[in-house]
């Protein structure tokens, strides 16, 4: 926890800021939610190869209804130029606005962005690098509000303005609507990463409104461990997954704890067993040899499994070619599935933990939203028990699942955005 601390002071000082790992970006969002946000606001939600666009109709009384539509992306568009890429997003938003009847309404877009980004305020935000399975290099460096707003406008698309965010601030957003204590949002996925409420006079980098107390953070901790603080818990198998990713060397922490890495340090770690031959009497799989093909969502269905004779089990590891495999190789798979994933909310957990210190609030909600902690049926419990056991025991805290995805925050965001734009006028 003193290591994160340290590294979220680096991030917030003006000095030290360059040379963080956890950047603490400013989100530049310090309006926060009342509750009686209204009007129609279009979000699109890009965070991986699936993405969302989403019609937010906010209504008085904290109400709001939904209208969602999913692409995918094509591999060839996620790892070749921007300018097919940002023209098939405003494709998509296209095809959306259509389906809607919505291409005569003139709407504002939320942009509601899963990778690291400097904002300069609420339309502009320089990409710092990508993550997942995301390698477009020409976009580094540049602003992927001006790219998109070019695609969109090539297209004819009436959608402006475009205001940028991402899925963790929508996060607490969405929670802030509803419950007011919350003062945090975590996102645990297929990455991670956290925002949380700071005093702007502990902003060492603060160019916001002065008038107003607070302005929400974006942590950025996936990339903590980077220059090597948390080398003394890295074990080999965290290494060689860092060493296969497409970023090597950076977003350590993540790797060590989001759903997308968990899958790979489960069957790196039992494909060392294997070849030691503690399991399947020493058979492996082509399979088994294949990077990246024990889905997350093999874990959940492992650590789940109380059939008779862990028939699930057997189930996956058949599907990882592993045809042979006895009661006891089930048995000894799920041990495993059940320690990496406990290591994961535990990281996350000391995490969260240096944060909710960091502010001292009582009483404080923390919003979650992630696959991870969304559908492993014990990482909440596992989680908020040991967050118990290390935050400040004056403080109490509230874990808030959302329920409903991202989108309803960044929409408040253009809500509240559109009124103060309409005063200035």
């Amino acid at each position: 926890m003193t290591r994160l601390m340290n590294e979220i002071k680096k991030g917030l000082g003006a000095e030290t800021h360059n040379s963080a790992t956890v950047k603490c970006y400013q989100t530049y969002i310090q309006d926060l939610p009342s509750g009686n946000e209204t009007g129609q606001h279009i979000v699109l939600d890009l965070a991986g190869i699936n993405f969302r666009v989403i019609l937010v109709t906010l209504k008085k009384n904290s109400r709001y209804e939904e209208q969602i539509r999913t692409y995918s992306f094509p591999l060839e568009i996620i790892n070749g130029q921007h300018e097919k890429f940002f023209d098939f997003i405003a494709d998509c938003l296209n095809l959306f606005l259509e389906d809607l009847n919505l291409n005569t309404k003139n709407l504002g877009l939320g942009f509601c962005f899963g990778f690291t980004v400097e904002l300069e305020g609420l339309t502009k935000a320089i990409l710092v690098h990508w993550s997942k399975w995301f390698s477009l290099p020409s976009v580094v460096g540049k602003d992927v509000v001006a790219l998109l707003k070019d695609a969109c406008k090539k297209k004819g698309l009436n959608v402006h303005p475009i205001l940028i965010t991402n899925d963790t601030t929508d996060c607490l957003l969405s929670c802030l609507w509803t419950i007011p204590k919350c003062r945090m949002g975590v996102i645990i996925g297929r990455g991670t990463n956290a925002c949380y409420l700071e005093k702007i006079e502990n902003i060492g980098t603060f160019k916001g409104d002065p008038t107003k107390p607070y302005m929400i953070i974006n942590t950025e901790w996936a990339n903590f461990g980077n220059n090597g603080c948390l080398d003394h818990v890295r074990n080999d198998f965290d290494r060689e997954v860092d060493q296969i990713s497409k970023n090597p060397g950076i977003q350590i922490f993540e790797k060590m704890a989001s759903a997308l890495y968990l899958g790979e340090l489960v069957r790196l770690t039992v494909l060392k067993a294997a070849k030691l031959k503690l399991l399947f009497e020493g058979e492996t799989s082509e399979m088994l040899h294949r990077p990246m093909s024990f889905l997350p969502e093999f874990i959940y269905e492992i650590e789940n499994d109380n059939t008779y004779e862990l028939y699930r089990t057997l189930g996956i590891l058949e599907v990882m070619q592993l045809n042979n495999a006895s009661l006891q190789d089930c048995v000894n798979v799920k041990y495993i599935c059940k320690v990496i994933v406990r290591r994961s909310a535990y990281l996350i957990a000391a995490a969260i933990s240096a944060v909710v210190n960091k502010m001292g609030v009582t009483p404080i909600a923390i919003a979650f939203s992630g696959s991870l902690f969304k559908k492993h049926h014990k990482y909440k419990d596992l989680l908020h028990n040991k967050v118990k056991g290390m935050i400040n025991p004056e403080i109490q805290t509230e874990c808030m699942c959302l329920k409903n995805g991202i989108g309803k925050g960044t929409a408040m965001l253009m809500a509240n955005y559109s009124i103060k734009h309409s005063h200035t006028q």
